[in-house]
């Protein structure tokens, strides 16, 4: 934990420990030494309720970013035997999305009280661009394990699967798939040659055209016919 920093967590992140560590002993009262956004799975069970929360007014931004609550109390531990809860000032802001025609929401835990609701809910749709990009990594470029734990050895396979992924998608105008990935590897290791892998790949990017054009023609046949 570094002192002035800002951290976003996922859910598996959640629990008093992980809040306490932010905060500091001075002139004998809890000061935040770091500032921390936590999303956290719907009060009741395992997760806590905010207590003594007072509710906040909501903007038309922080509506239009998603926003439909906010407001600010302290956690209370049912087992305060067995858990520590520092006597903190907590900010709950819940998100509502739209996730397959389905209401979803997402509730975050935080100590910035001094910023709108609009401003942690972005802080967090920024975390969640981060994790969308390294399950890209692994999903699509096929980085799935690291051949070195060095920064220079990490830095050199993340960038060139970075690149590796770029230039097959400007030379295939879409979206490489994961088995494409799966055969470039094995030319990268010696196991195949291009010449070997070229009529396979192209096999391949056949029938998910055929598959593709047959999913369209569907599409529009049910939009039609409703």
């Amino acid at each position: 934990m570094q002192d002035g920093r800002l951290y976003l967590y996922d859910r598996g992140f959640s629990g008093f420990d992980v809040i306490n560590a932010h905060y500091h002993l001075q002139n004998e009262s809890w000061t935040p030494r770091a500032q921390f956004v936590i999303r956290y799975k719907p009060a009741g069970g395992n997760a806590p309720h905010l207590a003594d929360a007072d509710e906040n007014p909501l903007s038309e931004k922080d509506l239009a970013a998603g926003v439909v609550s906010d407001r600010r109390g302290r956690f209370r531990s049912s087992k305060a035997a067995r858990h520590i809860v520092l006597d903190v000032p907590l900010r709950e802001v819940i998100i509502e999305y739209q996730e397959q025609d389905e209401t979803k929401t997402v509730r975050l835990i935080t100590n910035l009280l001094d910023v709108s609701a609009e401003v942690i809910a972005q802080l967090y749709q920024q975390r969640w661009q981060i994790e969308l990009f390294f399950r890209w990594l692994k999903c699509f470029a096929n980085f799935n394990h690291l051949i070195s734990h060095h920064r220079s050895g990490v830095l050199l396979s993340f960038y060139v699967a970075v690149i590796a992924a770029l230039l097959t998608y400007l030379h295939l105008g879409h979206r490489p798939s994961k088995y494409m990935f799966v055969m470039l590897e094995q030319v990268a290791c010696g196991a195949a040659t291009w010449e070997e892998i070229a009529p396979i790949l192209r096999e391949r990017e056949r029938q998910r055209d055929v598959e593709r054009a047959s999913a369209a023609k569907r599409r529009a046949k049910k939009k039609a016919e409703s």
